[in-house]
């Protein structure tokens, strides 16, 4: 991705753990890492491409489409991205070289907060 976070902290060395114990642990930390970093897993459908990419022309845009099939997961992405600035290198939609302000409105504050979720 692009502008992502500062590196992470050096690796310290091995304090006489087990190469088994080691990587395990590896691997929990990872599993960790993907569980909770879910704007880097994204991979949009061809359709939410579409959508993402008109942003860099149009400042309004509709995502039309039946039910389940992205239409939340894809602004919901598409707000992380702008709002932490990590675009990823498939990104053709609207960048922001700046902190960005998004309001989020909808019928009633459960549904406006649990909708995305």
């Amino acid at each position: 991705m692009r502008r992502s976070a500062p590196a992470s902290a050096p690796s310290k060395r091995s304090s006489g753990r087990s190469l088994g114990t080691e990587y395990l642990a590896l691997l929990t930390e990872l599993e960790r890492r993907r569980r909770a970093n879910h704007l880097a897993a994204y991979r949009p459908y061809p359709r939410q491409a579409q959508f993402h990419a008109a942003g860099a022309a149009n400042r309004e845009r509709l995502f039309m489409a039946g039910n389940q099939l992205g239409k939340t997961r894809a602004g919901g992405a598409e707000w992380a991205m702008h709002l932490t600035g990590r675009y990823p290198d498939w990104w053709q939609g609207k960048v922001f070289d700046m902190a960005v302000r998004l309001w989020a409105a909808g019928v009633t504050g459960e549904g406006t907060r649990d909708n995305p979720q």
